[in-house]
């Protein structure tokens, strides 16, 4: 596990490392004596320093740190379970004025997701390689339905890929989370099995939203319907940037609908298709389109 706070950004970031040479530190440490009085102690020496302070803590230590610091606005944890222990972890959601929430590859509760949904104060969230599943989507977005959430007004950066979200996920996220904060700029759903269905979810909010810059919707098994119902959503958004599709199976139907879609658009600028199921010369007529508007 390596720890590192900066005060100057009031962060803390905490990552389990899974290789041989790390477990190897990580058992020396734990064999010294008066570990935690000492981390403590040069955590609080570091309080007025602009540099990064850096330290081998072990596992048994997560609860101490999580406690230590009221005032953290971001978060980044790796490949640490908090499945069936996320009382520490779900008290600095709720009590730290976080903006940004970095969980890779953490074993995350349904009840951290609702406390994440419901912090009032996040702008950035990535919950990548969580393998949340369609509930754990469902109750990332319950928090949107309470008259005390703020996010609203906050919320930036969703990354939320490799969750295995499915369909119904996609759908909870789309009229839950998308529609209910306008100010999401990034919405990140890589790899998460939506299909067609899931992603005619994300096109109709898609259609709905004013701020949102870039949607990433890669590796989804998205075929020619999903994209004819982006497509549509397309010409009537006003705000999208870039819109990523690479490694789906979209045939020359769908990038046809596309690149058509494209003529309509005030904004987009970019469209990421590489490996998919479609003519390498329609790929090529898009990307001439993307280069006469600029």
């Amino acid at each position: 596990m390596i720890i590192h706070k900066s005060s100057k950004y009031h962060s803390l970031k905490i990552v389990v490392a899974c290789d041989g040479t790390m477990e190897k530190g990580l058992k020396l440490l734990n064999e010294e004596e008066d570990v935690k009085d000492g981390i403590d102690e040069r955590l609080a020496d570091n309080d007025e320093m602009e540099s990064s302070f850096a330290s081998l803590v072990p596992k048994y230590q997560m609860m101490s740190i999580l406690n230590y610091d009221a005032s953290l606005c971001e978060l980044h944890l790796a490949y640490y379970d908090f499945e069936h222990d996320a009382t520490a972890l779900n008290g600095i959601i709720d009590s730290c004025p976080l903006e940004t929430i970095h969980l890779v590859s953490c074993k995350l509760s349904k009840t951290t997701l609702t406390a994440i949904g419901t912090n009032k104060t996040l702008r950035r969230i990535n919950l990548e390689c969580n393998n949340i599943g369609p509930d754990g989507a469902i109750a990332l977005t319950e928090g949107f339905n309470t008259t005390t959430s703020t996010n609203s007004s906050c919320l930036v950066q969703v990354h939320l890929g490799m969750n295995h979200i499915g369909r119904v996920g996609a759908a909870a996220l789309s009229s839950k989370m998308l529609l209910a904060c306008p100010s999401i700029k990034v919405f990140d759903l890589r790899y998460n099995k939506i299909g067609n269905s899931g992603v005619a979810c994300v096109a109709k909010a898609l259609e709905r939203t004013l701020l949102l810059k870039e949607l990433f919707l890669d590796g989804n098994g998205i075929s020619n319907m999903g994209a004819l119902a982006l497509a549509r959503a397309v010409k009537v958004q006003e705000g999208l940037q870039r819109l990523s599709l690479d490694e789906n199976v979209i045939g020359d139907v769908g990038v046809a609908a596309l690149r058509d879609a494209i003529r309509f658009s005030v904004s987009l600028r970019s469209i990421g298709l590489y490996h998919n199921a479609c003519s390498v010369s329609l790929v090529q007529e898009m990307e001439g389109l993307f280069c006469k508007e600029m």
